[in-house]
């Protein structure tokens, strides 16, 4: 079972997601009543958009073990992906107790409400939190690269420039320069630089995260290019990379949202309006304050 389960995430990482859902539908049937199968199907039903069946998935696994941290945090990451905020953050606390409790886990959390934060525009309050964070545990990569992000947000290039500086010394110090880490490393700079105007290094930044990737998570870099090509007007360049970005997971919301940017930087109504109704569907349970609902609606 395991190896089959482990047959299934490889072929979702090369790309081939209908082989690798017929594996996780074979590790259900080797284990029918474990909680792990379920979860697994689910995540590969994640990776490619199809978010109600993979709430399903999850919440028939914890219908087989109502404790599984895993699940539970899964479902968090689904509504945060379509908006819910509040019942991620829910998500996220209810999963904590499962776990060890450690200082990394008290980190983790306070991380976890920072980038929900992050996605309220409270940018303050979130940076408040990633630095607690830091301050309990100043190993934890997700939450250094949260806090570049904050800053980046706050208009602090200098300060997020420091800050960008010590992920990449720490990470050479941990021997992690040829790790998978560095593709969130790249996608970090590309972003600090977009917004800093420093267009030309935000692509060279994408290319080299673009070396770190794999079929299934390339798309990231290939949205912040859209971004990058957005701000230099280059609408055909725009568009190729946003197809990229949305290759593996059509229904990806965050592509989706850079995509309406561009058709509305080119003034086509008719688009704008057509993939913002598919946005506003997926939204439809978004809290009133989520960020990316906000910035769809002023576009609409």
């Amino acid at each position: 079972a395991m190896a089959v389960m482990m047959l299934g995430y490889s072929y979702s990482d090369a790309g081939e997601h209908e082989k690798a859902l017929k594996q996780m539908e074979r590790y259900i049937r080797l284990a029918p009543d474990a909680a792990d199968p379920r979860a697994s199907y689910a995540d590969l039903l994640v990776r490619v958009g199809r978010y109600d069946e993979a709430l399903e998935q999850y919440r028939r696994s914890l219908e087989l073990k109502h404790d599984y941290w895993y699940s539970i945090r899964s479902i968090g990451v689904i509504y945060l992906t379509l908006g819910r905020l509040a019942e991620a953050g829910q998500q996220f606390h209810k999963a904590s107790p499962f776990l060890p409790q450690s200082r990394q886990q008290k980190a983790s959390i306070l991380g976890s409400d920072a980038y929900l934060e992050m996605q309220r525009g409270k940018y303050s309050d979130a940076l408040q939190l990633y630095r607690g964070a830091i301050a309990i545990d100043s190993l934890n990569g997700s939450v250094a690269f949260g806090m570049v992000r904050a800053l980046e947000k706050l208009k602090k290039f200098e300060e997020a420039d420091r800050a960008a500086e010590a992920v990449r010394h720490e990470l050479m110090r941990r021997n992690l320069t040829e790790s998978p880490q560095m593709l969130e490393y790249y996608i970090m700079l590309a972003r600090l630089w977009t917004e800093e105007g420093r267009l030309d290094e935000a692509i060279a930044a994408c290319d080299s995260a673009l070396g770190f990737s794999n079929p299934l998570t390339r798309g990231s870099v290939y949205r912040q290019l859209t971004e990058i090509y957005l701000r230099q007007k280059v609408y055909d360049s725009a568009f190729g990379a946003c197809e990229e970005a949305l290759r593996v997971n059509p229904n990806q919301p965050e592509a989706l949202l850079t995509l309406t940017k561009v058709y509305a930087a080119m003034g086509d109504g008719a688009m704008v309006r057509e993939i913002g109704e598919r946005l506003l569907s997926l939204w439809k349970d978004a809290d009133p304050d989520f960020q990316n609902l906000a910035d769809l609606r002023r576009l609409l």
